[in-house]
């Protein structure tokens, strides 16, 4: 036991002496404790503890985006941003702000995209049940 007290005294002496010693042991810490308190915060605020600002940019101004403006707010998880500083929001803007990380996402609806979409979609589900004869796969004999 004497042994482990001559250790311990000698081991305090030196840390005494060794002042960056000191800070490291006591600074080091509460550095950490700080960053990893911030990290947590910022993961918090992602996970939808706080609300995640959405930048839209509707160029269409369609149903697509009316129904978006209305039913996105509903979840409490989500905000969304359609102007700037009084200054309706282009898509170079919307880009800039998530690229810099200010904003995590942006939604951007293009000019007609829902309504070139509308042609696609229709002839899909037909095709798909076989109600055209020229999409049937002949039978085997």
């Amino acid at each position: 036991m004497r042994q482990f007290f001559a250790t311990f005294l000698k081991d305090l002496l030196i840390l005494w002496r060794d002042r960056a010693g000191m800070l490291v042991l006591f600074v080091m810490p509460m550095a950490l404790v700080l960053v990893v308190s911030m990290v947590q915060n910022n993961v918090l605020e992602a996970t939808g503890q706080a609300a995640v600002k959405v930048l839209l940019v509707d160029m269409d101004q369609g149903r697509v985006g009316e129904q978006i403006r209305d039913r996105l707010p509903l979840s409490s998880g989500l905000k969304l941003i359609e102007t700037l500083d009084g200054n309706l929001l282009d898509e170079e803007k919307a880009r800039a702000l998530v690229a810099a990380g200010d904003y995590q996402f942006g939604l951007l609806i293009r000019l007609e995209s829902v309504t070139a979409s509308r042609p696609k979609s229709h002839n899909r589900p037909s095709s798909c049940f076989g109600r055209h004869q020229q999409n049937r796969p002949k039978p085997l004999n």
